[in-house]
């Protein structure tokens, strides 16, 4: 097996992200391969594109929005992204299991389906896999968004306010969710109001006055 040395690794993400060199391929295509663009503000995907691709026009993505083949996609405050769209929906009527499914993709991860199921079943979303978000209450749309973390594998979670909107039994799947990433070797940095108490792992705190 070869081990990839952290130059080699460094510029295989950068190949990854399109950033070593202009692609010949469609805005279309970019998108896709780059599970999405940061498009907070109107300007930043096509900048992205245009340092991307070779030979990028800005009216290439403008009659993909107007199209509505790709869509400025609203994930939580503040934050857009342009995103690859085959239905021509919003993302509150895409179903609790489409949305995890997009929020997988845009991490990078591959969405397969027994996965996605399996983690909305560990958040006890089982029975609200096929409804739209938009019928979902603000605690099951938090478990939505969380269930993503058994899907993604990654060694240091970073959490804003994860506890805002759960239950008490979301509040318990939550502190479990984090003992069992601590127990296998995990890092979670966490900023939250609330107590949460964490059965393993070596704690520190740091109480912002």
């Amino acid at each position: 097996m070869t081990t990839l040395s952290l130059r080699a690794l460094n510029r295989a993400t950068l190949e990854r992200q399109l950033l070593l060199r202009r692609a010949k391929m469609s805005a279309y295509d970019a998108v896709e391969r780059l599970a999405g663009l940061q498009a907070q503000a109107p300007f930043p995907p096509y900048y992205a594109l245009w340092a991307r691709l070779h030979g990028f026009q800005p009216e290439d993505l403008a009659s993909l929005l107007l199209n509505r083949r790709v869509v400025r996609y609203f994930q939580r405050v503040d934050l857009y992204h342009v995103l690859k769209h085959k239905r021509r929906m919003r993302p509150d009527e895409l179903t609790a299991e489409e949305n995890l499914a997009s929020l997988t993709t845009l991490h990078g991860v591959p969405a397969h389906r027994p996965a996605i199921l399996e983690a909305l079943n560990t958040w006890s979303l089982s029975r609200q896999r096929s409804l739209p978000a938009r019928v979902l209450s603000q605690g099951q749309r938090r478990r939505v968004s969380l269930a993503r973390l058994r899907l993604l594998s990654r060694p240091l979670w970073l959490l804003d306010e994860p506890a805002t909107a759960l239950d008490d039994a979301g509040q318990i799947m939550l502190r479990e969710a984090v003992s069992a990433h601590l127990a296998a070797g995990g890092i979670a940095v966490i900023a939250t109001h609330q107590d949460l108490p964490i059965a393993s792992g070596r704690q520190q705190s740091l109480l912002l006055a």
